[in-house]
């Protein structure tokens, strides 16, 4: 008798455990859809699909698609994109979400330094800028020759004989 009511506590403890898991798969769902941009049509690599007020996401491939598992309570994506104004998209019962961005505020013009990023109204040493115009038309070997003359302080040295 022992034997019966312990492989009976057993079954139903393994059953509450089945139906737990059951129910947390019912409550998740998948959402896919495409992040184009809105002028072009053209789907936006590395676009940021987030669940709203979650840690949950995931980021377009090369064509702008995007597959996602919605955890239970989901209502919301936040779609966003560098250079592009933040969407906010409700899923309700939608299977497939497209998104089309468009273009946001421009960005400050950003300087790269040797040692992190700065704005280039923040900077405090001389910035000069150099295009493609800019370049000697001769025959140029590499980066360096065409910076060579252009930029006033800069110095380029090339050690032995080695062109590289």
């Amino acid at each position: 008798m022992k034997q019966r009511s312990s492989f009976l506590r057993k079954a139903s403890i393994l059953s509450m455990l089945f139906l737990g898991l059951c129910s947390m798969a019912i409550a998740q769902r998948t959402i896919s859809g495409t992040v184009t941009d809105a002028t072009t049509g053209e789907g936006l690599i590395g676009a940021n699909v987030l669940v709203a007020g979650t840690d949950v996401g995931t980021s377009t491939d090369i064509d702008g698609s995007y597959t996602l598992d919605l955890p239970a309570g989901a209502t919301q994506l936040e779609i966003s994109y560098t250079g592009y104004a933040t969407q906010t998209v409700d899923i309700g019962t939608q299977v497939v979400i497209d998104v089309a961005l468009a273009e946001g505020s421009y960005l400050d013009e950003i300087v790269v330094t040797g040692y992190g990023t700065q704005k280039q109204k923040e900077v405090t040493s001389a910035i000069v800028t150099v295009e493609a115009d800019d370049f000697n038309q001769g025959n140029i070997n590499n980066a360096t020759e065409a910076l060579q003359g252009k930029v006033p302080g800069l110095s380029i040295y090339n050690k032995g004989g080695n062109p590289n």
